[in-house]
């Protein structure tokens, strides 16, 4: 051990160790003579001054341990000693034989372990207490690169430094999606969408709209094809969309090997997705207050229909405005508005149908146009 490594380990003792038992100590001496000086000796004169005297020995010495505290971390901050035990060991390039799981020692003293070889894409961001950072984020896992040709092998610890220039492109190129997807979700959603619009941002525009990224929930593919359904919806053009793509294979490029441009394009550019059987559950909920609204016409105004005639005639007019394309089926709904079958004062019917339709087109990656 080195005279640095013992200056340290003194430090790191004095800090940890003496200078708590010297304060504790101090505050045992007060509260002994607290005692002392309001309950044994309140009736003594000389007994009340002893203790009264070493009570202010015990304030004197908080203050004084406090102060020579404070005198030795400034010194050591100020000439660095505590920097002498930081490490910097970190992985360059791939190397099968390079143990990967860094151990980091910080400023204060913990160790922060960084596994490289995890799947997860979590961006690491240290702070400047930390040696060792492990830049922006580590290259997609496996499990993001579906339809992978199989002459492609994977990297799975990733070098530090490949790749670093096209993911940084690739991320600013992000950062300017994201206030136009959070305005997008803020002032439009609500309205094409309605009571379906946290089910559709946390589906389909993955961690776009949030100022920080979510990487446990959402790989850089989510993101691609979250920014192309904001085309669909007008918010951002198709130009900046298609660069978004074209940087992320980029750096797939730099950092698989054998990678070809364009392997990914298949899967990033597919935008469909099946509802969730919890919103296809609440739109069901819409047909049924249609078909009651039937049921009450025909049953009122039927002119003595029987109740096979008024199934049939509430099973026709289901029939039309559940097939077709959406245009087609919202056309069909507006007729039986203007012919006062449906009475909808209030276009709660009216607004809950054209709120599926624009689930149905954007979860089918069409444009949502009710």
């Amino acid at each position: 051990m080195g005279l640095e490594q013992y200056i340290v380990a003194l430090v790191t003792f004095v800090n940890n160790l003496v200078i708590p038992f010297l304060l504790g100590m101090a505050f045992l001496l007060f509260v002994i003579n607290v005692f002392r000086f309001f309950i044994i000796g309140g009736s003594n004169t000389d007994s009340q001054e002893k203790a009264r005297a070493l009570a202010l020995y015990g304030v004197g010495a908080f203050v004084l341990i406090i102060i020579f505290w404070g005198i030795i971390n400034i010194l050591t901050s100020s000439l660095g000693l505590m920097r002498l035990g930081e490490t910097t060991a970190r992985c360059f390039d791939y190397d099968p034989n390079c143990d990967v799981s860094v151990s980091v020692q910080t400023n204060g003293g913990a160790n922060v372990a960084t596994d490289f070889n995890s799947n997860d894409t979590t961006d690491t961001t240290l702070t400047d207490d930390i040696v060792v950072s492990t830049g922006n984020a580590s290259p997609p896992s496996n499990s993001q690169l579906p339809g992978r040709s199989s002459n492609i092998t994977p990297l799975d610890t990733p070098a530090m430094d490949v790749g670093t220039l096209e993911y940084s492109t690739f991320t600013a190129t992000e950062n300017t999606i994201k206030p136009e997807a959070a305005d997008f979700i803020r002032q439009d959603a609500p309205d094409l969408f309605g009571r379906h619009t946290g089910q559709i941002v946390d589906d389909l525009f993955a961690d776009l709209p949030l100022e920080t990224r979510d990487n446990e929930r959402f790989s850089d593919a989510d993101r691609v094809q979250a920014s192309q359904r904001l085309v669909l919806v007008g918010e951002i053009e198709n130009d900046k969309a298609v660069m978004y793509q074209a940087q992320l294979e980029d750096y797939y490029a730099e950092t698989i090997p054998g990678y070809e441009q364009g392997t990914m394009a298949p899967t990033l550019n597919t935008i469909t997705k099946n509802i969730p059987n919890n919103v296809q559950a609440e739109m069901s909920v819409t047909n049924r207050l249609i078909e009651d609204e039937l049921i009450t016409y025909y049953s009122s105004v039927g002119q003595g229909l029987n109740q096979q005639q008024i199934a049939q005639n509430v099973s026709t007019d289901l029939q039309t405005i559940s097939t077709g394309s959406t245009q087609e089926r919202f056309a069909a709904l507006e007729n039986l508005y203007d012919q006062n079958i449906l009475r909808d004062p209030d276009n709660v019917i009216y607004d809950r149908f054209a709120e599926d339709l624009n689930v149905e087109n954007i979860y089918s990656g069409t444009r949502p146009d009710f």
